[in-house]
């Protein structure tokens, strides 16, 4: 499973990338962007399986970029980060079906939850299209 990791703290992008144990899920960051623009364009090119994005970025804020990567991929599990404890930035959140909105400074936990919350939806995602194959093979 490939994760794109999106937020314009370097300390925050950086310490997602080096302190989650991906590999240990199956997983694999392939790729990071410090803004928006840069980040669509990452997913438009990896097409990752998990984005894990800021709200507040330079050029393209997390949540227009999570609302055009979901018009290209509907498939894409997105974890939105954010120091701001705002009412409209969850609603919008809510909005867009993210699979959790955690708020700046991140807690081990609560990322770790995430992610594996993430993985189980990925892993029964690829079981029912593995099922729906193979009922068309059968």
């Amino acid at each position: 499973m490939k994760v794109l990791l999106a937020d314009d703290e370097y300390l925050i992008r950086e310490g997602l990338r080096d302190n989650v144990p991906w590999a240990a899920h199956g997983m694999e960051v392939i790729a990071t962007a410090e803004d928006g623009e840069q980040a669509l364009e990452l997913a438009r090119q990896y097409r990752p399986d998990l984005l894990i994005t800021d709200i507040c970025m330079p050029f393209m804020d997390g949540l227009e970029l999570v609302e055009n990567v979901l018009r290209e991929q509907a498939d894409i599990c997105v974890i939105l980060l954010t120091c701001y404890d705002e009412f409209e930035y969850a609603r919008q959140a809510i909005e867009l079906d993210v699979l959790a909105y955690l708020l700046k400074p991140l807690e081990r936990e609560k990322v770790y939850e995430a992610v594996e919350k993430a993985i189980g939806l990925l892993e029964e995602e690829q079981r029912q299209r593995e099922s729906e194959t193979s009922d068309f093979a059968g």
